[in-house]
């Protein structure tokens, strides 16, 4: 089972988990919610859209995404940069 996670993570800090998206669509939301945090899945695309909204300069971090298992046999997580548009 693939389960995709998002982290936010601002200079100098340990990246903060925000949201669990699972497999079978179910979300999981870091305690406390992200109060403008919204996540969708398309499985047609296979895309998943982070958004928040509306946003803000206090917003502005490095936006991770973590997709588990990353490899047969490895239990640990794996954060990775999203791709440079």
């Amino acid at each position: 089972m693939n389960n995709l996670q998002w982290y936010q993570q601002y200079p100098n800090s340990e990246p903060e988990f925000l949201i669990l998206i699972m497999e079978s669509g179910q979300m999981q939301n870091a305690t406390p919610p992200h109060p403008r945090l919204t996540a969708s899945v398309d499985k047609e695309s296979k895309t998943v859209n982070l958004e928040i909204f509306p946003a803000d300069v206090k917003d502005s971090a490095l936006y991770y995404c973590a997709l588990q298992p990353t490899v047969a046999g490895n239990t640990m997580y794996t954060i990775q940069k999203p791709a440079q548009s």
